[in-house]
């Protein structure tokens, strides 16, 4: 009896150990990674940026014009997730789960010019210092990359929902 009691043990040591840990970065922020460094600077990033559009906001604008909403919208829709299928950053404010503190992987949108203007930013948010936030974003000088922003800018941070049953 007791080598069973001894099998058992040694078996569930097995099996918890060959359980791999959850991913605690959603699947949203995995997939924006896999696209760090495109940029309108070349014709392959530009093509890319006018998918980002096209799939992210269904309209087809040019790479130049403001991407980051559309790059956001890809992302998430490239993920299972719901975007707002808007190319206007604000939109993201209503996205979502709306967060009273920000969570790593949360979606985090910025005003621009000014609180009134309607412009803004949207982008992953990564981390934070005193001061500023780490965000993984498009169209952030041009490229996909992660920059910092000024915390006092942000207007909302949001969660995402998915389409459907998963």
């Amino acid at each position: 009896m007791r080598w069973f009691l001894t099998l058992l043990i040694v078996l569930s040591f097995s099996a918890a150990a060959a359980t791999p840990e959850p991913d605690p970065e959603p699947v949203w922020v995995r997939m924006a990674r896999t696209q760090l460094g495109v940029s309108e600077g070349t014709a392959k990033g530009r093509a890319k940026i006018r998918a980002y559009h096209k799939l992210g906001s269904g309209r087809a604008l040019g790479s130049k014009s403001a991407w980051c909403a559309s790059f956001m919208n890809w992302v998430l829709s490239r993920s299972g997730y719901r975007g707002t299928q808007s190319a206007w950053a604000r939109s993201f404010e209503r996205l979502g789960t709306r967060l009273e503190k920000p969570r790593p992987g949360c979606i985090v949108v910025f005003w621009r010019k000014s609180k009134k203007s309607g412009k803004g930013h949207v982008g992953i948010w990564l981390s934070e210092t005193e001061g500023t936030i780490q965000v993984l974003g498009g169209n952030q000088d041009d490229k996909v990359q992660v920059s910092d922003y000024p915390k006092h800018r942000v207007t909302a941070y949001v969660w995402p929902e998915r389409w459907g049953p998963f």
